[in-house]
C-alpha cells in the first residue's frame, strides 16, 4: 500500500475489491496527476460492474519482492 504523503505519480495501480477482499479489477498507473487518476477511475467505473466492489486500495510498488513472492520462492525452492 502507499506510504502517507505519497504523490499521485508514486501510485502504480489501484485495486478494487469485494467484501472478502478478493480483487474485482485493477486500474493500472502510474498516474501523472489527479486528473489522470480521475479519468482512469471514470473509465473503469463505466467498464466494470461495480455491484460487488466494497473498497479499493492504492498500490505503490518499489520493485522489490513482496512477502507473498518470498513465501512462494521458499515453498518451491526445494
Amino acid at each position: 500500500m502507499t506510504q502517507p504523503g505519497a504523490a499521485i505519480s508514486d501510485i502504480n495501480s489501484v485495486v478494487f475489491f469485494d467484501e472478502d477482499l478478493n480483487e474485482v479489477f485493477t486500474i493500472e498507473g502510474p498516474f501523472d496527476d489527479a486528473q489522470g487518476w480521475l479519468d482512469a477511475f471514470d473509465e473503469a467505473v463505466l467498464a466494470h460492474d461495480m455491484d460487488d466492489v466494497t473498497g479499493f486500495g492504492f498500490v505503490q510498488e518499489d520493485g522489490g519482492a513482496t512477502k507473498d513472492d518470498e513465501d512462494e520462492d521458499e515453498s518451491t525452492g526445494g
